[in-house]
C-alpha cells in the first residue's frame, strides 16, 4: 500500500499542472489539442486514401479489360468482315468461272488436309460424288475421291496418284499434269514444243473426266533431257487452294 501513493501522488500531481496550464493559457492548450488530433487523424486519413487509391485502380483495371474486350470484339467483326468480303467474291469468281462450263455446282467448306508428303488430300464439308471435280476461282484444285455423309476427301493436283490430261493454250499439244508431292511435272513434252515458262495449260477434256478449258498449272521451267526425245518441264498449280476456306465442286 505505502508503495503505491507515491504513485498517486505523481499522478495527481500531473493533472494538477495540466489543469494549470490549461488555466494559465487556453489556447496553446487549444493548438497543441488541434494538433494531436490531427496527428490522430491521420493514419485513419491514410487509410482512406488508401481504400479509395485501390477502388479507383479496380474501377481502372474492370474499364481497361472492358476496352480490350470491345477492341478484340471488334477486330473479330472487321476479320469476319474481311472473310465474308472475300468469300463473297470468290463465289462470284467461282460461279462465272463454272457457269463458262455450263455445269451445275456447289460450295463445299475445306474442313481438314493430310500431311502426307506425296498424298497431298483435303477433306470438304459438301455432298458430292467420287470423281467430282473441285475447283477454286482461279482453276483446279483436284478431284473428290471418296465421298459419304456430307464429307468428300480430294485428291488434290499434288497428290502422286493424281494425272490430268491437259493441252496448251493454243490447244495442239496433248500433255499430262502430275503430281510430285510439293511440285508437278509436265509430261509428254516433245523436244520442239513451243512451251514457255509463264505458258498455262488447261484441261483438254480427254478422258471426260474433266470439263475443257479449266486453268490447270502455270510452266515454270523447261529443260531438254539428254539422250530422250522428250522434255522436263516443271509447273505450279494456277489455283491456290492451300490458303481458301471455300472451294466448289462441279457436279457430274
Amino acid at each position: 500500500m505505502n508503495a503505491r501513493r507515491p504513485q498517486r501522488r505523481w499522478g495527481w500531481a500531473v493533472a494538477l499542472l495540466a489543469a494549470a496550464l490549461v488555466l494559465a493559457n487556453p489556447s496553446r492548450t487549444l493548438l497543441v489539442a488541434a494538433a494531436l488530433g490531427d496527428a490522430l487523424r491521420a493514419p485513419v486519413r491514410a487509410l482512406e486514401h488508401l481504400r479509395l487509391w485501390f477502388a479507383e485502380r479496380k474501377a481502372l483495371v474492370a474499364e481497361l479489360e472492358a476496352l480490350r474486350r470491345s477492341l478484340a470484339a471488334e477486330r473479330a467483326r472487321r476479320q469476319r468482315e474481311r472473310v465474308l468480303a472475300t468469300s463473297l467474291r470468290a463465289f462470284a469468281a467461282m460461279d462465272q468461272a463454272v457457269r463458262a462450263l455450263a455445269r451445275d455446282w456447289a460450295v463445299a467448306r475445306v474442313i481438314g488436309s493430310t500431311p502426307e508428303a506425296m498424298s497431298r488430300r483435303i477433306v470438304l464439308a459438301v455432298e458430292a460424288a467420287p470423281n467430282d471435280p473441285v475447283v477454286a476461282e482461279e482453276g483446279l484444285v483436284g478431284l473428290v475421291d471418296a465421298a459419304a455423309h456430307g464429307r468428300a476427301v480430294v485428291r488434290t493436283l499434288f497428290d502422286a496418284s493424281l494425272m490430268v490430261l491437259v493441252t496448251d493454250e493454243r490447244r495442239r499439244l496433248p500433255l499430262a499434269v502430275q503430281g510430285r508431292g510439293d511440285r508437278l511435272i509436265v509430261r509428254f513434252v516433245p523436244r520442239d514444243a513451243p512451251l514457255r515458262p509463264g505458258d498455262v495449260l488447261y484441261t483438254s477434256g480427254a478422258g471426260g473426266v474433266f470439263p475443257p478449258g479449266i486453268p490447270v498449272a502455270r510452266v515454270v521451267s523447261v529443260a531438254p533431257r539428254p539422250g530422250a526425245l522428250v522434255m522436263d518441264v516443271q509447273a505450279e498449280p494456277v489455283a491456290e487452294w492451300r490458303t481458301k476456306a471455300f472451294l466448289a465442286v462441279i457436279r457430274r
